[in-house]
């Protein structure tokens, strides 16, 4: 796919309440060293550095600390169910642009 990234990057932040954070882990599958646009569905036009992908469901701890980091760190994490990556494994290629620079 000739799109340079970073595995197994290892992402600490807080997660909870202000008045009683929790320190978590996150290992997201990829982190790209650059942000690029996804073009396509399910999320036509976001810009991400990285992507979890899911199995079946995409609901619960990867979402909730997906948005923390896209929130409180400015670091947008996409989060893709199986179906959603099949076509493009195929392909072999994601539907993703680079941003200008």
């Amino acid at each position: 796919m000739d799109i340079p990234f970073f595995h197994h990057l290892m992402i600490k932040f807080n997660y909870g309440t202000k008045e009683e954070p929790q320190e978590r882990l996150w290992c997201p599958d990829f982190i790209f060293t650059k942000p690029y646009r996804w073009i396509g569905t399910p999320c036509n036009s976001s810009v991400i550095i990285g992507i979890e992908a899911k199995r079946r469901h995409i609901k619960g701890k990867a979402m909730n600390k997906s948005r923390v980091l896209c929130d409180e760190y400015a670091i947008p994490i996409l989060i893709l169910n199986g179906d959603n990556l099949d076509t493009y494994f195929r392909n072999g290629v994601l539907p993703l642009q680079r941003l200008a620079s």
